[in-house]
């Protein structure tokens, strides 16, 4: 059975559930077994506040300090995951909720960046076991040591890891904008690019904040042999059908793209 990884984005709030019920049906009548991993920056960031917590962004990642990863994994694994799970389940796809803190993702600190991980390795064995009962597996972004220390994972790089791990054919980054701008300030948008123009543009300082931990996490689902990535406006109808199935492998006509298409060659 092919695989497809959703990533919803926190930014989408209330248009969350009707992106992922919409792609979630488009992937399963491609025949796709399915995985959702959620995001939750807004939702983080305002909890934080609540608790008199301020953290600073380092190149589009939280720093997250011990005392503030208690309050992410409370938003992320409790919150933000049993909400989508209750409203997936009310819309009809059986749902279970996961978190990577549960064994599935194991994750080191980056430097400097104290509760902030990066995935070190994914064990999928439970995702397998929420599709064989016949559930949509949805997972929170929460990484463990060997320790047990909690961390904060970007929900995109984690997607792109979970996705590597399983094989899956392709990954749809779900978000608040109609895909990659080489140039945002002048809206120019990326549409059908391969890899290797993604990683130049990267490499001339192109992409700035929330963009970067995206196309890092694109380029890293492409090197771990995911096919398709796709980064999408989840409110938009058209362009989650486009990405979530096989309409996506075509070719539209010059121009209409909804969306950002990224591959490692041409397609044939």
């Amino acid at each position: 059975m092919a695989v497809t990884v959703l990533k919803i984005g926190g930014a989408l709030r209330d248009d969350a559930l009707q992106a992922v019920v919409r792609a979630v049906h488009a992937a399963r009548r491609a025949g796709d077994d399915v995985a959702v991993v959620h995001g939750g920056g807004p939702r983080i960031t305002a909890a934080l506040a609540e608790a008199g917590i301020e953290l600073p962004f380092v190149d589009g990642l939280r720093l997250t300090t011990p005392e503030a990863v208690t309050v992410v994994e409370r938003v992320l694994a409790r919150e933000v995951n049993g909400e989508l799970v209750a409203q997936l389940c009310a819309a009809g796809l059986p749902a279970c909720g996961l978190s990577g803190a549960d064994g599935i993702l194991w994750a080191r600190g980056l430097p400097g960046m104290q509760r902030t991980g990066e995935v070190a390795r994914v064990e999928v064995q439970p995702v397998r076991a929420a599709w064989s009962a016949g559930h949509v597996p949805v997972l929170a972004p929460v990484g463990v040591d060997e320790h047990g220390r909690r961390y904060n994972v970007n929900a995109d790089l984690a997607a792109a890891a979970v996705a590597g791990r399983l094989g899956a054919r392709r990954v749809v980054f779900l978000t608040d904008v109609p895909g990659i701008y080489e140039d945002f300030a002048a809206k120019r948008l990326l549409t059908d690019v391969r890899a290797e123009r993604l990683r130049a543009l990267r490499s001339a300082g192109c992409f700035t904040a929330g963009m970067i931990p995206k196309v890092e996490a694109v380029l890293a689902a492409i090197d771990a042999g995911v096919k398709q990535v796709y980064v999408v406006d989840g409110r938009d109808e058209a362009a989650v059908t486009w990405a979530a199935t096989d309409a996506g492998e075509a070719e539209p006509r010059p121009g209409a793209f909804p969306g950002t298409r990224v591959t490692k060659e041409e397609v044939a």
